[in-house]
């Protein structure tokens, strides 16, 4: 994804971290919500002189002055929410399409 003539994309992560980072989404209160913006920051990173950094990394950001960049800061969260979005939806289907499965055969003994 290219946002202001940066190229970003989201870290690889296991599956753990994904279902970790899933059942934070609750925009309860302003410290969840924050706390899970900056985990969505830490796994985002950013292609700067053909090096792959994170976005955010402890009091640091990259590119420098996008912690005050709102429309960067929005476009990469709503991506990375969509990509969790995305991954639980093909986990559904997958998990209907076996249990669809399983019903078949065993109805079939």
């Amino acid at each position: 994804m290219v946002i202001k003539n940066h190229e970003y994309r989201i870290k690889k992560m296991n599956m753990i971290e994904v279902l970790a980072l899933q059942s934070q989404i609750t925009f309860k209160d302003i410290a969840s919500t924050e706390a899970l913006y900056n985990a969505i920051l830490e796994r985002c990173e950013v292609n700067i002189g053909e090096k792959w950094l994170p976005v955010k990394k402890g009091n640091d950001y990259f590119p420098a002055g996008i912690e005050d960049d709102i429309e960067t800061l929005q476009a990469l969260i709503a991506n990375f929410l969509e990509y969790l979005k995305s991954v639980f939806q093909k986990s559904d289907e997958s998990n209907k399409t076996q249990s669809s499965m399983t019903s078949e055969t065993q109805a079939n003994f």
